[in-house]
């Protein structure tokens, strides 16, 4: 217990530090500034990747947590995105399973923690695709 509430915090205290800076940004939708942070959260879940093969819980949790961070303190939907696409829920089910991974990776649960990493590869593959195909059916036919 004490281990998760240590870590609770510390996503808290990364929430706080992030969401000033990355969250006013991306309103702005400055393009840069959502490149970088889209770098950032691949760069999070490749050491995932390395911490699992690993069998680094510690290393796994941390990274997850700070997935979730990312996609919490940024403002990720883009008012200029084709409706219907609801990049809210896509953000959320990607924030429920960074918060799984972590979870998992504190309960020493390699094949748990697998499974959930695959999960949020495959949320951050079909946001992707998702996004690319309503930005492609709203454009104008020539």
């Amino acid at each position: 217990m004490k281990r998760t509430s240590s870590r609770h915090l510390a996503l808290l205290a990364l929430v706080g530090v992030c969401a000033g800076a990355l969250s006013l940004a991306a309103r702005g939708q400055n393009p840069g500034v959502r490149a970088a942070l889209m770098r950032e959260k691949l760069e999070h879940s490749q050491r995932i990747l390395d911490a699992l093969t690993r069998e680094d819980f510690p290393e796994v949790a941390k990274h997850a947590s700070a997935l979730k961070a990312l996609s919490l303190a940024a403002d990720w939907d883009d008012p200029k995105s084709p409706k219907p696409f609801r990049y809210d829920m896509q953000a959320l089910e990607f924030q429920n399973l960074a918060e799984e991974l972590a979870d998992k990776a504190d309960a020493r649960n390699l094949d748990g923690a697998t499974l959930t990493y695959l999960q949020l590869t495959a949320k951050c593959v079909s946001c992707h695709s998702n996004i690319r195909k309503a930005k492609k059916s709203a454009k104008p036919a020539p």
